[in-house]
């Protein structure tokens, strides 16, 4: 009698179980699904945050001592190209790994690739400060061409660069003799921004120093120097009529 009771209550279950609605067991196994998603990306958010985490033997540029003088070396050969190329520019590379080996990271390629990475974001960083104070010049009504390329590399140049620095040396003077001639065959200025200005500039520039022209240097400068008095001659004449 008392295996009869049992199975019959065993029986009853499984129909209770039988007859649970599909609905709400769906709605159950939604739940499940969520829920477990989000446990998944809970843990990638974890391993990522941990991977984030710095050992005290890990190099990080918020931390090393030589970040302001990397800074000052950067912005001056920004002024001499203003593109970096980490894998031709020896000079870079030696001066990168010199002060790696005096922060004890001689060796670390990770240490490495991570001053280059901050080095082309600073770079990136002086190219856009140099392209608004040009254009801010020029739509202040301000005629950067009346200046001669002296002048144009003290003022454009010169806040950038130390001053143990020459802002006139003849690098300087030649990036600067080439952006002028860019800056007036592209109108720039004349309601013309140009969006891509250093993507333009740099194809430009490629041109010029690519030319096997003699005397390519001594063009430039002579040409630039006879739109420098063509634009006195203009700014005199209206100051006559005036």
């Amino acid at each position: 009698m008392d295996s009869q009771e049992e199975r019959s209550h065993f029986q009853s279950q499984d129909l209770f179980v039988d007859n649970v609605s599909d609905n709400v067991g769906r709605q159950i196994l939604a739940q499940l699904q969520k829920m477990d998603k989000r446990l998944d990306a809970m843990s990638k958010d974890i391993s990522k945050l941990k991977s984030s985490i710095p050992t005290s033997n890990s190099f990080t540029m918020m931390a090393c001592s030589f970040k302001r003088k990397l800074l000052i070396f950067l912005k001056n050969m920004f002024t001499k190209k203003p593109w970096l190329n980490q894998q031709a520019d020896m000079e870079f590379k030696t001066e990168i790994r010199r002060l790696l080996k005096k922060e004890g990271f001689n060796n670390d390629s990770d240490a490495y690739r991570t001053v280059v990475q901050w080095a082309t974001s600073k770079f990136t960083d002086l190219r856009n400060q140099l392209r608004r104070k040009i254009i801010q010049e020029i739509t202040a009504g301000n005629s950067i061409m009346a200046m001669t390329v002296e002048e144009f590399c003290k003022k454009f140049l010169g806040p950038f660069i130390s001053a143990s620095e020459d802002v006139t040396s003849e690098d300087r003077v030649r990036l600067c003799l080439v952006l002028r001639s860019f800056i007036h065959k592209k109108k720039i200025g004349d309601g013309n921004e140009c969006i891509d200005f250093w993507g333009s500039f740099h194809s430009f520039y490629g041109q010029v120093l690519d030319s096997e022209e003699e005397r390519k240097w001594e063009r430039l400068a002579s040409i630039d120097q006879r739109r420098v008095n063509k634009q006195i001659e203009a700014s005199e004449n209206q100051s006559s009529e005036m």
